[in-house]
């Protein structure tokens, strides 16, 4: 069973879909990522969990903040379309990532692939500030498959 599922226990996989280094299944990234988390960052120190692109979310992932037993940094952390794109709400999820000086944010490129629908669902019409301030603040120091870690340049 995976590490992560310590905090989960009663969940289990099929063999395929966690995988091994040879063959990776759907889960075995987001394990290594769970698992990196709980070495970086101290227990009860903040991190934030964001799409790979968040003018245009289309689901969240709560369950990480619990699997890696570590606290979401702002009260938004499970994001909704057409609320947490809005620009008041990204302002102050960026306030709180400051206020709370977030060292790790996990970007999940999958959350993304789920905005692909073939209606305007899938077009950027929310604010950018999130993206852009992440952009400017944090860099990548590791990914596993679509699971991109980022850390804080400075505070």
């Amino acid at each position: 069973q995976p590490s992560f599922l310590g905090r989960a226990k009663g969940i289990y996989f099929m063999k395929e879909t966690l995988g091994d280094d040879a063959h990776p299944g759907p889960l075995f990234n987001y394990q290594k990522a769970v698992d990196y988390i709980q070495k970086a960052v101290p227990e009860n120190e903040p991190i934030f969990v964001a799409s790979a692109r968040d003018d245009r979310i289309c689901s969240a992932d709560p369950l990480f903040y619990f699997l890696s037993d570590r606290p979401p940094a702002t009260k938004y952390y499970e994001f909704y379309r057409g609320h947490a794109t809005q620009d008041e709400i990204q302002k102050s999820v960026v306030e709180d990532l400051e206020k709370n000086k977030v060292h790790y944010i996990l970007k999940r490129q999958t959350l993304d692939q789920v905005c692909s629908e073939p209606n305007l669902s899938s077009k950027t019409d929310g604010s950018k500030r999130l993206d852009q301030y992440i952009q400017a603040y944090y860099e990548p120091v590791k990914e596993f498959g679509q699971e991109q870690i980022l850390k804080r340049k400075s505070f």
